[in-house]
């Protein structure tokens, strides 16, 4: 697969290569990393998180986080409709907050434990057939602007086919589990 540029310079060429994992990668967690690093570089964010919800405790789990503080991130969880992961979770709507000081939904916690200064938060839910499975979420971009509304519009269309890709891989372990069981 070759490395996607910032999305300025995003291609079809490029969006055909993410189309692929939908098909060739049944290892929920290696795919889970590659949507986030992939999605991390197309937003040329500092830090970013894969959030799965957990249907039966409404939680909102840290599966893949990257940044310098990735590892402290999965000792979170966050309640649905808690700060603004939970909000888009909840919702279902994407966010697109430029200033995080200035937004009462964000829950700032989190950055205050682990020491990071988070400024800026783009955050869209995943979704298959409108059901919400999980958000992303990308904190701060690495020129130190805000992300703005063309981010959103990408970041939305990323992450239907990062689902599509999350639902077949799951499908894949399932049936795999059935076979092993057989």
């Amino acid at each position: 697969m070759t490395a996607l540029r910032p999305h300025g310079d995003l291609s079809i060429d490029h969006l055909k290569n993410i189309t692929q994992w939908i098909s060739n990668i049944y290892d929920l967690n290696q795919l889970l990393e590659l949507v986030l690093e992939t999605g991390t570089r197309i937003m040329r964010a500092k830090a970013s998180s894969l959030l799965l919800l957990d249907q039966k405790t409404k939680q909102l789990y840290f599966k893949v986080t990257t940044g310098d503080k990735k590892d402290e991130m999965k000792n979170f969880a966050i309640r649905l409709g808690q700060g603004i992961a939970g909000h888009v979770a909840e919702t279902g709507q994407p966010l697109l907050i430029e200033d995080v000081a200035k937004d009462r939904r964000w829950y700032r916690s989190i950055s205050d434990q682990i020491g990071f200064k988070t400024r800026s938060i783009l955050c869209v839910p995943m979704k298959v057939n409108d059901k919400v499975i999980g958000a992303i979420e990308f904190i701060n971009k690495t020129d130190g602007d805000c992300f703005h509304q063309n981010d959103l519009e990408l970041l939305t269309v990323f992450a239907d086919l990062a689902a599509l890709a999350i639902l077949n891989a799951r499908k894949f372990q399932f049936v795999e589990r059935d076979n092993t069981g057989l």
